[in-house]
């Protein structure tokens, strides 16, 4: 027997969430959003808000960074039609350089 996909499996789920400074907790804005090995990025907005949409139910790993912070990954779940909201505490860095995983340049890193 074999699976055939309802309306409900084809309908992507979403990621949504705010950036905050795990110290201050105050926003982060223009933080960098991705879903690991996947084409889904986005940027937080003026209020620390990220929004990430028609993604297909799965277990993936949900990535943030922005200069002066440590890059965040967190392991998450979605799910078919559902909406999750994954706030994120983001850790200040010390300043070294690095590679900015999406860019491939270098930027300041711990």
């Amino acid at each position: 027997m074999s699976y055939k996909p309802t309306y409900q499996d084809k309908k992507g789920g979403k990621i949504e969430g705010t950036l905050v400074d795990q110290t201050t907790k105050e926003i982060v804005i223009f933080c960098k959003v991705w879903i690991q090995n996947t084409s889904h990025k986005t940027t937080t907005d003026f209020d620390g808000n990220y929004l990430l949409d028609s993604i297909v139910a799965g277990k993936y790993t949900l990535c943030a960074f922005t200069l002066g912070y440590d890059t965040l990954k967190l392991e998450i779940q979605v799910k078919a039609g559902k909406k999750s909201k994954n706030d994120m505490y983001l850790k200040r860095a010390i300043q070294t350089l690095t590679t900015d995983p999406l860019e491939n340049k270098m930027v300041p890193k711990k």
